[in-house]
């Protein structure tokens, strides 16, 4: 699944145990800024490939923390 409007744009994270733990992915905005127009609430796809090369497809949300 691909936003067809942006195009395919790739970049790599590790994840914490946090994030494998509570199934949640956080992302510094400016880390991601060039992948995504910001639009709170909008949900998108992202095509992930893990270590051992099993694609997985997460849907993700845009949520602005007031404390950062």
């Amino acid at each position: 699944m691909e936003n067809q409007e942006q195009g395919r744009q790739s970049f790599s994270k590790y994840l914490t145990q946090s994030e494998v733990k509570d199934r949640i992915i956080f992302f510094s905005y400016t880390d991601i800024a060039p992948f995504f127009e910001f639009q709170e609430g909008r949900l998108f796809f992202m095509d992930v490939t893990d270590n051992l090369g099993k694609a997985w497809t997460f849907i993700g949300t845009f949520y602005a923390n007031p404390e950062v």
